[in-house]
């Protein structure tokens, strides 16, 4: 018992640092500044890949959707580097939960430059959450 208990506490550990050394990376790493305006998709396309070549992501893959269909796609960089595969818009990546703390990082520094109010009301921030709970309601009452 001791040793399974002991496996698992070291699986924390390394999973622990693991993310840290993830967001270290992350915070190291110099992101192109986004787009300060709306742009058309050439540019958007130029600044997805700008993003690949500065090495902020090995790749990316984005879809727009429209009224249930895909208005838009693209895909940059290499999905695999062991496999030499590239992205495209179908790749599935296997990220588990990395995004959380990228998420709470960029949440963290947005609010450490005051660009962000951590007191407010998620809905306030993401207007169309108020619709998901709207629907999530009606489909349970």
């Amino acid at each position: 018992m001791k040793y399974v208990a002991h496996k698992r506490w070291a699986k924390w550990v390394i999973g622990l640092l693991a993310s840290f050394m993830i967001a270290v990376w992350m915070m190291m790493v110099t992101h192109p500044a986004a787009p300060t305006a709306p742009v058309d998709r050439d540019h958007l396309e130029v600044w997805l890949d700008s993003i690949v070549s500065a090495q902020a992501a090995t790749a990316i893959s984005i879809a727009v959707i429209q009224n249930g269909e895909v208005a838009w796609e693209m895909a940059s960089g290499t999905a695999d580097p062991f496999k030499d595969q590239k992205a495209t818009p179908q790749t599935i990546y296997h990220i588990w939960s990395v995004t959380k703390l990228a998420t709470a990082l960029t949440i963290l520094t947005l609010a450490g430059d005051q660009e962000l109010d951590l007191d407010l009301p998620v809905a306030d921030i993401l207007p169309w959450l108020d619709l998901v709970e709207a629907a999530e309601n009606r489909i349970t009452t």
